[in-house]
């Protein structure tokens, strides 16, 4: 549009994918290993089954603009993404991916799932008038431990409260380009997304725990619950953790989205010189800066390769943060030229 000022497109896609290997319960005499389904242990082999489907639209636009000495190019993309499980082998509804992952038909691949929290029992008599926890045995929440969500409403804390606490596959992707020429200067930035994802950072759920000693903690257990700081963020210290707060739940969860300038450059091209017929000398830089209010060391990572384990292991549990190595932020000069 606009002689070509202005260009946009727009894609809907829609696909199912069949017959993946799903794990179906046998027999125990059977022979198989065990493994966990329906959140119990049991014989179980892989079989091809199910039905996944992935749909969403894409969105590109570019504008470009120039004038005598100046050009100007911005230019858009944003991809969205639903991805559910329709179904599974008749029988089977759902199934564990290990930890804190699940898989259940209605809901994205590999999600989060584990206890919801409802904030400290700050004093005694708050603790006192706690629900029955079943997963606790014989032990009772005290003040300063976490409250757990009642979330099935049947008047006390089970297995049976465990429930989807997010997704490890974002709702959309997006990306920005600007670049423009004023004379002999140039320049680029890319900027680049996603929205709507959860993380597991398994680095904080170790260095925030306050149930033994032996190791580093972070500073932030200072602000540990005790009678005399009943408004902390994090629950008491205590040996053995008998409340198990530290079990898998939605204080390790986090929102992972992010906006990141993956790269930029500027440049200047000299005028010819000497047989030089183009010299540029440019300054650049990767990772430059990333908003987000992901708590770990980068919403970005790559989960660490554990070669004991398979490589399906690995996939399922890609969105939990072990701590690796953020990726750096590079900055580069250099000088091109042409005879």
């Amino acid at each position: 549009m606009f002689e070509n000022q202005l260009s946009f497109s727009v894609n809907y896609y829609h696909r199912d994918t069949k017959n993946f290997l799903v794990n179906v319960p046998l027999p125990l005499a059977s022979g198989f290993g065990f493994g966990e389904v329906y959140g119990t242990f049991s014989a179980n082999a892989p079989v091809n089954s199910g039905l996944v489907r992935n749909k969403g639209v894409e969105l590109e636009t570019a504008y470009s603009w120039t004038r005598p000495g100046i050009q100007l190019r911005v230019a858009a993309n944003l991809t969205t993404v639903n991805n559910k499980l329709v179904a599974l082998r008749e029988g089977i509804e759902e199934y564990s991916s290990g930890g804190m992952y699940r898989t259940s038909v209605g809901y994205p691949i590999d999600y989060f799932f584990g206890y919801k929290t409802c904030g400290l029992y700050r004093t005694d008599s708050a603790a006192a008038a706690a629900l029955p926890d079943l997963t606790i045995g014989t032990n009772r929440p005290q003040a300063g431990d976490v409250c757990f969500q009642d979330v099935n409403g049947d008047g006390q804390i089970s297995a049976a409260d465990r429930a989807y606490l997010g997704k490890a596959i974002p709702d959309f992707y997006y990306g920005l380009t600007v670049s423009g020429i004023y004379g002999r200067i140039d320049f680029a930035l890319l900027f680049s997304g996603v929205g709507g994802v959860q993380k597991y950072n398994e680095v904080r759920h170790s260095i925030e725990s306050v149930s033994g000693g032996g190791s580093n903690r972070s500073v932030a257990v200072l602000n540990h619950w005790t009678p005399q700081n009943p408004s902390a963020t994090l629950p008491r210290a205590v040996v053995g953790d008998p409340n198990q707060n530290d079990r898998l739940s939605n204080r390790w969860i986090e929102d992972a989205q992010y906006l990141r300038l993956r790269n930029a450059q500027i440049g200047y091209t000299l005028p010819s010189w000497m047989g030089l017929e183009r010299t540029r000398v440019y300054l650049s830089a990767l990772n430059v800066f990333t908003l987000t209010p992901y708590k770990g060391l980068d919403p970005e990572f790559t989960t660490s390769i554990d070669f004991s384990r398979s490589r399906n292991a690995i996939q399922q549990e890609a969105a939990t943060d072990r701590g690796n190595t953020p990726q750096p932020r590079t900055f580069q000069v250099g000088v091109s030229t042409s005879f």
